[in-house]
C-alpha cells in the first residue's frame, strides 16, 4: 500500500497516514523503517493491518514531490487554459524558442536571430553590407541600427504571453508579434544576400558554404501563424 504521512507526534510516537485507497492508517514510531526521519507530506510504503500502517519506508527519503497536487494547483489549471485556450500562446512559445535557434549556418559557425551580428565581424571583413563607414571588421551603423529591429520578434512574442497571463487583450500584440517574426526573417534572409553578393572569389565561398538555418524558417512559419491567430482564422484545436 502507498500513501502519504498526514502528521506525526515525536512526544508521542505516533502519526497518521492518508493511504491512496482512501482510508486513514495510524502508525507508531516502532513501525517506521529505514532509519529516516519521520517527515509529514512524505510519500511511504506500508502494509496496512486494519486500520494500522505496519512496516512504513519512505519511497524518496523525505518529503515527497505531489504531481497530483501540482497538476491540480491553480497556477497549473491557468497554464493548461493558456496552453489549450488560444493557439498564438503555444506559437509565440515556439516563435521565442526559434530565436535562439541557428538562423545562419555555416561550417564552422551558426548563430541564431539574436546573435545575428556576431556573423556580420566574421563574413563582412570589408564592411561591403550598408556602406561600410565603420571601415573594417563589420556593417555601416545605419545597418546595425537596423538589425536592432530582430529584438521585436522575442519581445513582441513575449508580450503575448504576458497578455494571455493577465488576461489583457490578444489581438493587437498577436499580430505585432507576427509581423515581428516575419520581419526578423526578412533581416537574416537581407544578412545571407548582402554576404553572399559580394564579388571575387571570397563570396562565391561564403555563398556555397552559408545557409538558411532552422531557426529562421520556424521564425517565419511562426509569423504567419500569429497573424492569422490574430485575425480568428485559425484557434486552437483544444479549445471546447
Amino acid at each position: 500500500m502507498k500513501g502519504k504521512v498526514l502528521g506525526f507526534s515525536a512526544d508521542a510516537g505516533t502519526g497518521a497516514i492518508a493511504g491512496d485507497d482512501g482510508k486513514r492508517y495510524a502508525f507508531s514510531v516502532a513501525d517506521w523503517q529505514g532509519g529516516q526521519p519521520v517527515d509529514p507530506g512524505a510519500r511511504v510504503d506500508f502494509e496496512a493491518e486494519g486500520q494500522v500502517a505496519r512496516g512504513i519506508y519512505a519511497e524518496t527519503g523525505g518529503a515527497g514531490i505531489d504531481m497530483g497536487a501540482i497538476a491540480a494547483s491553480p497556477a497549473a489549471g491557468k497554464a493548461k487554459s493558456l496552453l489549450t485556450g488560444t493557439i498564438a500562446v503555444p506559437i509565440a512559445i515556439v516563435a521565442l524558442l526559434a530565436c535562439v535557434m541557428p538562423a545562419l549556418s555555416m561550417p564552422q559557425k551558426s548563430v541564431s536571430l539574436l546573435d545575428l551580428p556576431s556573423i556580420l565581424t566574421i563574413l563582412n571583413p570589408f564592411g561591403a553590407l550598408g556602406g561600410g563607414d565603420e571601415g573594417a571588421g563589420g556593417p555601416s551603423a545605419g545597418f546595425k541600427l537596423l538589425l536592432m529591429l530582430r529584438f521585436a520578434a522575442p519581445l513582441l512574442s513575449a508580450l503575448v504571453l504576458w497578455q494571455a497571463w493577465r488576461g489583457g487583450a490578444l489581438r493587437m500584440v498577436t499580430l505585432a508579434a507576427g509581423a515581428a517574426s516575419i520581419l526578423a526573417f526578412l533581416l537574416v534572409m537581407l544578412v545571407k544576400t548582402g554576404i553572399t553578393s559580394q564579388g571575387g572569389m571570397f563570396g562565391e565561398a561564403i555563398g556555397s558554404a552559408l545557409s538558411t538555418g532552422f531557426g529562421a524558417w520556424l521564425l517565419l512559419l511562426c509569423g504567419i501563424g500569429l497573424i492569422l491567430a490574430g485575425l480568428g482564422k485559425i484557434t486552437s484545436p483544444f479549445k471546447a
